[in-house]
């Protein structure tokens, strides 16, 4: 393969298909100057272990600096010459592989921060006038309970929060909520944005938890599709 265009696209990866070992050579090479990816298979006598239909696989990529979509055409020469006979035994063909290139609508690339999700439960403080106990709950420390959603892609995302409690714990209820301390269930961030949610439990554990996983945070991150 020649004059692949290094201001389109960049060669990140090339291997022969030829599953053979015992061989001269089989390998294949990129030569940035040349513009050029080449496969040398050499085989000192014999023929091809297997019928080979595909003999090298390229992998390329649209550089970033690509701002239009286009097509480019990349000429490909297969050259198969026998040792005894040497030139006058070559056989050359010659074709081109058309490529259609079209760049994505925008980058997704989203961060999400964990806070350690450790919380308490207590039962309170027994008020002896009412026979019950008050005050009691979960609790954790500042920032235990956070999540962070960081947009550092170019196009707008939404981001679902949601809680699921396991079987054992399934008197557990997880919400979210807002640094305003409304309850939030899915939101917007925009590009190059940040939103941050606090998880918040409740109901009374049916038994004894000692640092046990008691549900799993489920965070689900979308394209918003601008109507």
């Amino acid at each position: 393969m020649t004059n692949i265009d290094k201001s389109v696209f960049e060669v990140v990866e090339h291997k022969t298909l030829i599953n053979e070992t015992n061989v001269a050579s089989n390998t294949t090479s990129y030569s940035e100057s040349n513009s050029r990816v080449r496969l040398v298979y050499a085989k000192s006598d014999g023929t091809l272990d297997d019928d080979v239909s595909d003999l090298m696989e390229v992998k390329v990529k649209i550089k970033d600096t690509v701002t239009m979509n286009g097509s480019i055409s990349i000429p490909i020469t297969l050259k198969i010459q026998t040792v005894d006979i040497g030139a006058a035994g070559r056989i050359i063909q010659k074709t081109a592989l058309d490529v259609n290139y079209h760049l994505g609508g925008g980058v997704f690339s989203a961060d999400i921060q964990w806070g350690k999700m450790m919380f308490e439960y207590t039962d309170g403080v027994w008020n002896p006038t009412t026979h019950k106990y008050e005050n009691g709950g979960w609790n954790c420390n500042d920032e235990d309970n956070l999540i962070k959603v960081s947009n550092n892609g170019n196009i707008d995302i939404s981001a679902t929060y949601d809680y699921v409690s396991k079987d054992e714990y399934s008197n557990i209820v997880g919400t979210f909520k807002n640094s305003e301390d409304k309850d939030i269930k899915s939101s917007e961030i925009k590009s190059g944005q940040a939103l941050s949610v606090y998880l918040q439990l409740s109901g009374k554990p049916t038994k004894e938890i000692n640092k046990q996983s008691i549900g799993t945070v489920k965070i689900e991150l979308d394209e918003v599709v601008q109507q």
